[in-house]
C-alpha cells in the first residue's frame, strides 16, 4: 500500500476528527520543499479542533487507533506537541 492509500484509508476511519498534516512537521509549503510522498515514512493526523474535534473523548480516540492498527500499516500511536495540537502518527 501507498502512503497516499493509506492517507485515504486513514482519513476515512478518523474522519471528521483527525486530518492528515504535513505542514506542522515537514514545513510550510511556502518556505520548505516537503518530501515527494512516496518518500514519506512517517504520517501524521492532526486533531481538528476547528469543527468541535476538541469534544473527542479519550475512549473514542483510543477506538479510532484501534481501528487504524487492525490495517496492520505501520506502528500506530498518539503524541501531542504543545502549541501544536494531538495527532495520531503511524510509523510505516
Amino acid at each position: 500500500m501507498t502512503p497516499v492509500e493509506i492517507i485515504q484509508i486513514v482519513e476515512q476511519i478518523a474522519s471528521p476528527y483527525f486530518q492528515f498534516n504535513m505542514e506542522d512537521f515537514y514545513g510550510d509549503k511556502n518556505t520548505y520543499e516537503h518530501p515527494t510522498m512516496e518518500a514519506i515514512t512517517t504520517l501524521f493526523f492532526k486533531l481538528n479542533v476547528k469543527d468541535g474535534a476538541a469534544a473527542l473523548t479519550k475512549e473514542e480516540e483510543q477506538q479510532i487507533v484501534s481501528e487504524i492498527k487492525k490495517l496492520d500499516i505501520g506502528i500506530v500511536d498518539t503524541m501531542t506537541v504543545e502549541t501544536f495540537g494531538r495527532y495520531i502518527v503511524i510509523s510505516l
